[in-house]
């Protein structure tokens, strides 16, 4: 419409010249801005996917994923013997297997997170601190996680379409576990035989990174307890994930849990920790 103004008062020559002129600044200023990786004005928004993990366009989402822990078990406890003494116990580490699972839901900025974990340590050797052989146990615990999540705006480290971004999540919850077992005495005689539960409060955050191109890392710890369930309790992951595409992905991490717990007689404590490897497949 300007120029059509400028051709009814200038001549169409100079208005020719001067419409040429302001085409090929404005498509020097786009080249520049491209070279320096801003984004165009309707790409600066980035979808989520394989190349923009934590980039967030839509209000909903749900991630299934399957890691395959492996966890190392030690297990070790202090009871009182019949004289008021007490005895440091320890047991051999000897796992039959493991199984995990997660589910992710996500509704705008709030999320839900569903875990379930468990595993068999199948025939333990109890061991008092001098060595001395007390019985054996056999062994198997059981963890459920439930998680109200916050999913918070990523940090641009730096402007531009493909920089990296940084997301710090807070979430709060509850744990639910039970260890089952039974005892007997180096002879055979059975010593205990039962099963022990408890459900403990949980607040924790998660810090991910995202370098793009489908790279993704994540650490991730919480406490709980409190006296309520256990004494106190800890659980901490770090995990690195590539994207493949965007509905599949794979990851690699290491996870640990510790719980500090009171028995009948004395205090026990649990402590499982080891590598892992899992798939996530995203549906929305």
């Amino acid at each position: 419409m300007i120029c059509s103004l400028r051709v009814m008062r200038a001549g169409f020559l100079p208005l020719a010249i001067l419409c040429l002129q302001s085409v090929i600044a404005s498509a020097r200023a786009e080249t520049k801005s491209e070279a320096k990786g801003e984004p165009k004005a309707e790409t600066a928004r980035a979808r989520q996917g394989a190349d923009c993990q934590l980039c967030y366009e839509g209000a909903s989402g749900l991630e299934l994923a399957v890691p395959l822990w492996l966890p190392i078990v030690g297990i070790k406890g202090q009871g009182t013997q019949s004289d008021g003494t007490a005895q440091h116990i320890k047991l051999d580490s000897h796992l039959e297997f493991a199984i995990v699972a997660e589910v992710k839901l996500r509704l705008g900025s709030m999320g839900l997170g569903l875990s379930a974990n468990g595993l068999s340590l199948g025939s333990q050797v109890v061991r008092s601190q001098t060595g001395e052989t007390l019985g054996n146990v056999e062994l198997g615990a059981y963890f459920g996680r439930a998680t109200l999540n916050w999913y918070t705006p990523p940090y641009r480290f730096a402007e531009g379409a493909r920089t990296e971004l940084l997301s710090i999540r807070p979430y709060m919850g509850a744990r639910y576990a039970l260890l089952s077992g039974s005892g007997s005495s180096p002879d055979g005689k059975l010593l205990l035989e039962g099963n022990t539960t408890w459900g403990e409060p949980l607040f924790g955050v998660e810090v991910l990174i995202d370098l793009r191109r489908g790279w993704l890392f994540e650490i991730s710890g919480d406490l709980g307890g409190f006296s309520v369930g256990t004494e106190i309790s800890a659980w901490t992951a770090v995990r690195a994930q590539y994207a493949v595409t965007d509905w599949l992905n794979f990851n690699v991490g290491w996870t640990l849990y510790y719980a500090r717990f009171p028995l009948h007689e004395g205090t026990a404590s649990l402590l499982l920790q080891g590598p892992g490897a899992g798939l996530g497949i995203p549906l929305f």
